[in-house]
């Protein structure tokens, strides 16, 4: 093998190995899409607390009963 394909060869083993590196730091620090359900928690405004199951929380379907600016 030349000295340049030695070099070359060693640079791409680094670089993969570095690619692999931060894929794996990413991978572990995030979670996948499905696997957590929102939380009350997280989507409160914050001051606000979690005391009853009958908040009002807004949600996409609660404004689906207005229709051209008149309610149902």
């Amino acid at each position: 093998m030349k000295r340049s394909k030695k070099i070359f060869v060693a640079v791409g083993a680094v670089f993969i190995i570095g690619v692999c590196l931060v894929t794996y730091d990413i991978f572990t620090r995030t979670s996948l899409p499905g696997s957590k359900k929102y939380l009350k928690e997280s989507i409160l405004p914050s001051g606000d607390s979690v005391d009853s199951p009958n908040d009002s929380i807004k949600t996409p379907s609660d404004s689906a009963d207005v229709i051209d600016g008149s309610q149902r």
